[in-house]
C-alpha cells in the first residue's frame, strides 16, 4: 500500500522538535483513492512494513 501525505495539523505551543509539533496528517491511498486522518502515532506503527519518503 502506498500513501501521499497530503496536508499536516500542528498542535499549538513550543515544540523542541519541530516534528514532534505534528499531531495529525492526511492521507491518500493511491491504489484506492481512500483518504482520511491519522495522528503521527498511528503512521508510526507500520506493522512491519517499510516506508519511504
Amino acid at each position: 500500500m502506498s500513501i501521499r501525505i497530503t496536508c499536516i495539523k500542528k498542535s499549538n505551543g513550543y515544540h523542541e522538535d519541530r516534528h514532534h509539533a505534528i499531531s495529525e496528517l492526511g492521507w491518500t491511498n493511491e491504489q484506492t483513492n481512500e483518504t482520511g486522518r491519522s495522528t503521527r502515532l498511528e503512521m508510526y506503527d507500520t506493522d512491519g512494513a517499510p516506508a519511504h519518503a
